[in-house]
């Protein structure tokens, strides 16, 4: 669940809520109201101790801190221009309210606005104007505390936005709303639930206790002795008192007074430091409350909880509601947050990691640059083999190519305008080209009968041509003459022996005399013993001399041939001279 705080700071006191919920229904789950001692050797470091321990005891979350400050050197101004783009506001708005301030350096004070209305282009706007120095005070102090507020507002925008939220001001009917603060009076004209006016009194609840301390501690004059520090004298303190309340009741009189609303103020709501005598009492017959903008069992306390009004304000608007959205943290003063203070290095960082990326792009683009003077090259060479080309498709090996094919080759030569596919690295495509043909050839191999489902039978053709190399290799020592030749695949009943083609021939081997035609028959039988790769079985056959006595000849030699012996035997020298 969100958690906000809202802490007022003002020059005596200050206040801190803190909210658990959303900006329509959330719960008050912690609230204190401190006092800052005027009489402390340190300041400074007496207030961080105060806020840091307020901090602590109360569990703020400090991630979400929205910080009020006094109004009373603030400025509010009514400025109307002639457009109503927000951006161009932004850059106009300072330069046009310069001359409204002459009490300031235009470049010393940081500048807001608030859109009262716009008609026809033209905007009305209600300018508040609050030096630097001021909020910077504010904000190094909330940083030695430990406390990183994420934006700055007025006392009058807080206590708006506490209002509204509660459904005071409502669409038919006007209020003016006070925060009497600790040394001035910060005074709000809402009409119709639209804030229309704000003005400031220098004039607050401690007004009198500061000046009574400042005459009573005075610096002697030269020559004189210094005086006796003498307490504050109650009467004159009440007497004080009783004069500030007679001011602040005259200003709000003419506040009123002065007043352009469309419906009658109806009632007077004040918040802030207590001053007796001011809330119960009615101004120029308009009745003053206190404003109570907290819901009945939300946590705040009993007694006294107006003066918590302005830090509830804050709360609320680091949940997101309210009316008013108030960016006092703006310019020069960007820099004070936390997040903001890393923002220099988020930058240089993010520079650094760009600068990176352009440098492991370059590298890629010469990565690929490379592979496409080289890979390329191979590739396109083996496509132009299996496709072709467009100048010489005819010289393609696969004809005609198959789809797969063509579309495996337009990965990486695409058509006119299109770009190479990357999406498989291009020193991969020569093994995917490879693997592509071996599964076409499996293809063809399984419709011509070859796919080793059906053995097919040994080629008798093959066969008888094996054994008339071994006639042809040896002619110049033999004479031979054939006479029949016939072969017969012959399938093996048994599943150990191999099947084979069984040759057949009636063939003459002539000689001088029948003896050396003996011996070149012999001769040609241990040749054939030797074909280790094919040869089986040879036959002995009785051998008749011809009537000569010039030759001998030999009936229905059977030779065995194991045909499938030459195709291992091929297979496995191709397969070791690649």
């Amino acid at each position: 669940m969100a958690r906000s705080c809202g802490l007022r700071m003002g020059p005596r006191r200050f206040e801190l809520v803190v909210l658990e919920g959303s900006a329509k229904k959330h719960k008050i789950t912690a609230y204190y109201a401190g006092e800052f001692e005027a009489d402390a050797e340190n300041p400074v470091a007496h207030a961080t101790e105060l806020l840091k321990d307020a901090a602590k005891a109360h569990r703020i979350p400090k991630d979400n801190v929205g910080l009020v400050v006094d109004t009373g050197s603030s400025a509010f101004r009514r400025l109307e221009l002639p457009f109503s783009d927000k951006a161009k506001l932004e850059q106009v708005v300072k330069f046009e309210i310069e001359s409204d301030l002459p009490q300031w350096n235009i470049d010393d004070v940081v500048v807001d606005f608030h859109v009262l209305s716009e008609v026809d282009h033209s905007t009305d706007l209600l300018v508040t104007a609050v030096p630097k120095q001021d909020i910077r005070a504010s904000l190094k102090l909330c940083e030695k505390a430990g406390i990183e507020p994420l934006e700055v507002q007025l006392e009058t925008s807080a206590m708006v936005n506490a209002a509204t939220s509660a459904n005071i001001c409502g669409p038919e009917d006007a209020q003016l709303l006070v925060h009497v603060g600790d040394l001035a009076t910060s005074v709000v004209v809402v009409d119709g639930g639209m804030v229309r006016e704000m003005r400031v009194i220098h004039i607050g609840a401690l007004t009198h206790e500061v000046a009574l301390v400042a005459e009573n501690n005075a610096e002697p004059e030269e020559g004189e002795a210094p005086p006796q520090h003498q307490p504050v004298d109650p009467v004159e303190a009440s007497r004080r008192v009783e004069q500030a309340l007679k001011r602040i009741r005259r200003e709000i009189g003419r506040t009123l007074s002065a007043a352009k609303t469309v419906h009658p103020i109806e009632a007077i709501f004040v918040c802030g430091s207590e001053m007796p005598g001011l809330i119960g009492e009615p101004i120029m017959d308009v009745p003053v409350y206190v404003l109570d903008c907290f819901d009945e069992d939300g946590g705040q306390p009993a007694d006294g909880f107006g003066r918590l009004v302005a830090a509830y304000g804050a709360a609320v608007t680091q949940l997101g509601g309210g009316l008013m959205k108030p960016r006092l943290r703006r310019e020069d003063l960007a820099f004070t947050g936390a997040w903001e203070r890393v923002e220099f290095p988020l930058a240089v960082a993010a520079m650094l990691l760009a600068m990176l990326g352009a440098g492991f792009f370059f590298l890629e683009k010469q990565r690929v640059t490379k592979l496409e003077e080289s890979a390329r090259f191979w590739v396109n060479s083996s496509h132009n083999f299996l496709v072709g080309t467009e100048r010489q498709p005819d010289r393609a090996t696969m004809m005609p190519p198959p789809d797969d094919v063509v579309r495996f080759v337009k990965r990486f030569r695409p058509d006119k305008g299109e770009t190479i596919d990357y999406a498989k690295p291009i020193e991969k495509a020569l093994g995917d080209t490879l693997n592509l043909v071996k599964r076409h050839v499996k293809q063809v191999q399984e419709e011509l009968g070859n796919s080793g489902g059906i053995r097919q039978p040994q080629s008798a053709f093959v066969a008888s041509n094996l054994v008339l190399d071994v006639l042809r290799n040896n002619q110049s020592r033999w004479r031979t003459s054939i006479h029949k030749i016939s072969g017969d695949y012959i399938e093996s009943r048994n599943r150990k022996d191999d099947s084979l083609v069984e040759i057949k021939l009636t063939i003459v081997f002539y000689g001088a005399n029948t003896t050396e035609a003996t011996r070149n028959y012999e001769q040609f039988r241990q040749e054939l013993a030797q074909q280790t790769a094919w040869f089986v079985r040879l036959d002995q056959k009785p051998t008749e001399p011809l009537s000569n006595g010039e030759g001998i000849i030999i009936e229905g030699l059977t030779i065995g041939v194991n045909v499938d012996g030459v195709t291992q035997s091929e297979a496995e020298n191709d397969q070791a001279n690649s």
